[in-house]
């Protein structure tokens, strides 16, 4: 077998919805630490701030969201996020995982906080204040 002229050991898949499988280039019957050392070579090479990531020549929008699909990846594969079937898994992870509030865009996010923010009526940091002279006073009079 030739050597790859590239200096990336693990490409990222080029079709859509790759499973955690292809992503990681691991076999289904990997082990956890298979797949916890994978992990760590692969947010060494896609993670976005890192140096190989940079120059690599895609765009930080593309490198982010190949880092979060790798993250969603390795969250099924060690059993923290659960496949919606079975053999959901030969689907494609984007398909099976489900939603959790950890996996919300900001905008979302944001939205949600803002709902809580209108839900709150009245209630301030005034309390907190009160409580602190409250308790200067004690030790003063002491």
């Amino acid at each position: 077998r030739l050597a790859s002229t590239s200096a990336n050991p693990y490409p990222f898949p080029t079709h859509a919805h790759p499973s955690p499988h292809q992503i990681f280039h691991l076999p289904k019957d990997a082990t956890r630490a298979d797949v916890k050392a994978r992990y760590y070579d692969l947010v060494r090479i896609y993670h976005p701030d890192s140096p190989s990531a940079r120059a690599g020549g895609i765009s930080a929008e593309t490198a982010h969201a190949r880092f979060q699909a790798i993250s969603s990846a390795y969250a099924v594969l060690s059993g923290k996020k659960h496949a919606s079937s079975v053999d959901g898994l030969e689907e494609g992870f984007g398909a099976t995982v489900r939603p959790s509030y950890h996996d919300l865009s900001t905008a979302m996010w944001r939205a949600r906080q803002r709902k809580r923010a209108e839900m709150d009526f009245g209630l301030d940091d005034r309390w907190k204040e009160r409580l602190m002279m409250g308790a200067v006073l004690l030790v003063r009079l002491r």
